[in-house]
C-alpha cells in the first residue's frame, strides 16, 4: 500500500525554519497558505518538510510571501504534549518544494498598480462640448431602416 500524495500551490506565511536530524541530515520546514484548501473553500495552511541538500537550499533561498508548488505524502505524527498531557496529532507533508517566484517587490506593486488604473496621457475632457454624430446616424438614419 503506498502513502497518500498531494499536489498544490501556495504562498509562505513566514520564513522557512531549519534544523537537523540527530544524524546531521538538514530539515526545512516551512507553513504554507492555499486559496480554498480549508472548510468551505477558505484558506488552508499546511506544514511542508523537505530534507537534505534540496531542504537546506530551501531554507536559503526562501522567504514568506514565495509562491511554491509542493509534491509530496503525507505524514501522520502524533506525540504527548508535555504541558496538558494529552495526546496530539498532526499532518505534514514531506517531500519536494518547488520554487514558483519571489514575492513582488515594492516596485514592482507599485508598477501594477499604476498599470491596473490605465493609462494617465489622456486629455482632459470637455464636460459641455457635444459629441459629434457622424453621418448616416441618428433620427435621420433611423428612418431608413425596413421594418
Amino acid at each position: 500500500m503506498s502513502a497518500p500524495r498531494t499536489r498544490f500551490v501556495g504562498h509562505l506565511v513566514a520564513d522557512p525554519e531549519l534544523s537537523h536530524t540527530n544524524n546531521g541530515t538538514p530539515v526545512c520546514k516551512i507553513r504554507v497558505a492555499v486559496d480554498g484548501g480549508g472548510r468551505n473553500m477558505e484558506s488552508g495552511y499546511y506544514n511542508v518538510v523537505e530534507y537534505d541538500k534540496p531542504g537546506e537550499a530551501s531554507f536559503n533561498q526562501l522567504t514568506m510571501g514565495w509562491c511554491v508548488e509542493v509534491d509530496g505524502r503525507l505524514e501522520h505524527r502524533s506525540w504527548k504534549d508535555k504541558e496538558t498531557d494529552k495526546w496530539r496529532e498532526g499532518i505534514d507533508i514531506v517531500g519536494r518544494i518547488n520554487w514558483i517566484h519571489a514575492p513582488a517587490t515594492e516596485e514592482e506593486k507599485a508598477a501594477r498598480a499604476a498599470a491596473a488604473d490605465g493609462p494617465t496621457d489622456l486629455p482632459p475632457v470637455d464636460a459641455s462640448a457635444k459629441p459629434a454624430v457622424p453621418a448616416g446616424v441618428g433620427a435621420a438614419a433611423d428612418d431608413d431602416i425596413p421594418f
